[in-house]
C-alpha cells in the first residue's frame, strides 16, 4: 500500500507449487451523472482461491464457489461522489507448465450500470489479469513463474 503495508504473501516471482497471495483493486471512477445498479464481476480461474479478504467503501462484495464469480454490487453512486472502491484476495498456486508464462489470477471484469438522470445502460469489459502486474512497483517485472530452487 501506500504506506507500506503488503498486499500480498508469497513469493515474487511467483513460484511452481507455492501460493501467491493477490490483492484484486476495483475502483469507480465518475465525471458527470449518478449511477444506479452498479455490478462488477468476474470469475476465478480454476487454481485461484477465494479467500474472503473484502474490503468495499459501497455495497457488497460477494463470491459464489459455485460459479466461482466474484461481484461487486452498489445500489446507487450519488451525483457528488466520484470515486468507489472495493477490493478482495485472491491465492494463486502456479503449476509446472506455467514456468516461463504468467498465471491466470482474475477472468475478464464486466462492469453494468444505469445512468440515472439519461437512463442509458452503460457496460465497460476490462481484460483477465495475470500475474504480470506492470502497473505495480513492487511486482513489475517479477510476474513470469520459476521453478523453486
Amino acid at each position: 500500500t501506500e504506506e507500506g503495508a503488503p498486499i500480498g504473501t508469497g513469493p515474487l516471482p511467483p513460484l511452481v507449487g507455492k501460493t501467491t497471495t493477490y490483492r484484486v483493486f476495483w475502483e469507480l471512477n465518475k465525471t458527470l451523472h449518478a449511477l444506479d445498479s452498479i455490478d462488477v464481476q468476474a470469475v476465478l480461474p480454476a487454481r485461484a482461491t477465494w479467500n474472503n479478504k473484502i474490503k468495499s467503501t459501497a455495497g457488497t462484495v460477494s463470491y459464489d464457489a459455485d460459479t466461482r464469480m466474484v461481484r461487486w454490487q452498489v445500489d446507487k453512486m450519488p451525483a457528488d461522489m466520484t470515486i468507489l472502491s472495493s477490493s478482495f484476495e485472491v491465492g494463486v498456486t502456479p503449476i509446472k507448465s506455467e514456468v516461463g508464462r504468467f498465471s491466470p489470477i482474475l477472468g475478464e471484469t464486466v462492469f453494468q450500470a444505469t445512468d440515472s438522470t439519461i437512463k442509458e445502460s452503460i457496460r465497460k469489459t476490462m481484460p483477465a489479469q495475470t500475474t504480470d502486474l506492470q502497473s505495480d512497483e513492487s511486482a513489475n517485472g517479477k510476474g513470469a513463474v520459476k521453478n523453486p530452487s
